[in-house]
């Protein structure tokens, strides 16, 4: 997908896409979602 299309996606479900970059070093793309917590279920680490 280009960067785009992905923020788009990435937009539309509530959640945030950010870049660092450093010259010569790469980039680092964080990608974060809101929680959404349902009563009843267990919480559980990805």
């Amino acid at each position: 997908l280009g960067l785009s299309v992905s923020h788009g996606i990435i937009a539309k479900h509530g959640g945030n896409l950010t870049v660092e970059s450093e010259e010569g070093s790469g980039a680092c793309f964080t990608i974060t979602f809101p929680v959404i917590s349902f009563p009843g279920i267990d919480t559980f680490t990805l």
